[in-house]
């Protein structure tokens, strides 16, 4: 009898345990879903704004990992939204800085990068395709870096003195998916006197990450000029985390 009602207590106890792992299911966080999602999102360069293309062609499906598709169906559809809300955040914060006056624009996915010319009465930006090696950065004359300030944080303008045209490389990351900043840029004779027709780069990304080189270029001839910098990024959820390395290029 002893032996019976063990062997029956063992059953039912295997029998719970199997229910158990049935009414299992596996539930993913939002990182692991936005890191998939963040493999579709290409730009719209007409209307510069970003858009999740879950109904790729051909050809952009050529540029997203067999695997990230294969994960698609298992998004949820909570995560799916969240990830659509970020992107429209980001699409207003872009077309508020274009009709503020944006002199450049920068956008950038994990497939795709667009640079584009707003208006270049101000200091002349070029885009570098290439970022400088740290080895190269090293045989540069560094003359200083410049921090991207959250929202709501106070921030002064940094004053460099350079040459007529310097090298920008500048890396942002935080714990979003996107990334938006501005670096705002303008020279003179003197700090009190840097005002004069300003640049203001807007920079934007959907891939939890920034990283850009950008040679920015003044108007007057000579190794004296004076050069401000104002960097702000669009959040106020994380610290500053966005650096400016400039060099003498």
């Amino acid at each position: 009898m002893r032996n019976l009602v063990q062997t029956m207590m063992l059953s039912l106890l295997l029998l719970s345990l199997g229910c158990q792992k049935e009414d299992t299911v596996e539930v993913r966080n939002y990182a692991e879903d936005s890191r998939i999602l963040q493999n579709f999102v290409a730009i719209d360069k007409q209307n510069l704004a970003y858009y999740l293309n879950l109904n790729a062609k051909n050809d952009f499906l050529k540029l997203i990992p067999t695997s990230m598709i294969n994960q698609l169906d298992k998004v949820s559809e909570e995560h799916l939204n969240r990830f659509k809300s970020e992107i429209n955040h980001l699409n207003a914060f872009l077309k508020n800085e274009i009709r503020n006056g944006a002199s450049y624009v920068e956008m950038n996915t994990n497939s795709d990068c667009y640079f584009k010319e707003m208006n270049t009465d101000g200091i002349r930006i070029l885009k570098k395709n290439v970022a400088p090696t740290s080895t190269k950065l090293q045989t540069l004359a560094e003359i200083g870096n410049i921090f991207f300030y959250r929202i709501g944080e106070a921030s002064s303008p940094e004053h460099f003195i350079g040459k007529d045209h310097i090298n920008a490389l500048i890396n942002i990351n935080g714990p979003t998916n996107s990334i938006s900043a501005t670096l705002l840029c303008s020279t003179g004779t003197s700090p009190q006197g840097s005002a004069n027709n300003p640049s203001l780069l807007v920079l934007s990304s959907m891939s939890g990450f920034y990283s850009g080189n950008f040679n920015w270029i003044n108007s007057v001839s000579g190794d004296n000029v004076n050069w401000t910098f104002e960097g702000k990024l669009n959040t106020s959820n994380f610290s500053v985390l966005g650096y400016v390395y400039l060099t003498d290029d």
